[in-house]
């Protein structure tokens, strides 16, 4: 569910002020280029459940604009509006996760990670089961084969960038 291609181990108390990542779930002080840590991981978990319920991330801007796309981040997410369907304590949880300033971020406060797992829309959740790997998934879709596709977005192929045949990566 997560790519960690870009993931970075820090030292506690450090930052680092790389510029990596899907940019709807860069977090302002990326954006700012102040530096970061790892509340920069809260603040996409609260990207992340939007995306889950909604279908799309809360900071996308239309066209895939990546500039207006950070100028919505910066606005903040006391500027977003949630989709009805998204029930009020996990409109809570977002706006919590996704605090403009990193110390105030749930998950990055004294507790920890302690606090997310006991907000109120996880409750009744089964952490321990999700830790032994015994949770029942909620959602199995079917797949008749290796090479079944029916369950991806079709996109046209004059949208798909051509293949890169040059040859200059022969000896890398």
């Amino acid at each position: 569910m997560v790519d960690f291609g870009f993931a970075k181990r820090l030292s506690p108390n450090s930052k680092t002020w790389t510029f990596a990542g899907t940019p709807e779930y860069v977090a302002p002080e990326i954006v700012l280029n102040k530096g970061h840590d790892r509340a920069v991981d809260c603040w996409a978990l609260g990207v992340f459940i939007h995306e889950l319920l909604v279908g799309k991330p809360p900071f996308r801007a239309a066209g895939g604009d990546h500039m207006k796309t950070y100028t919505l981040i910066l606005r903040g997410i006391d500027a977003v509006t949630f989709h009805p369907r998204v029930p009020k304590s996990a409109q809570l949880l977002i706006r919590k996760l996704c605090r403009a300033v990193p110390a105030e971020r749930l998950g990055y406060l004294k507790n920890g990670i302690a606090d997310i797992k006991s907000h109120k829309w996880f409750l009744g959740f089964n952490w321990e089961g999700l830790r032994e790997g015994k949770l029942k998934a909620p959602l199995i879709q079917p797949v008749s084969n290796d090479l079944d596709l029916s369950n991806f977005e079709k996109y046209p192929k004059d949208k798909l960038p051509p293949d890169e045949t040059s040859g200059w990566d022969v000896n890398f």
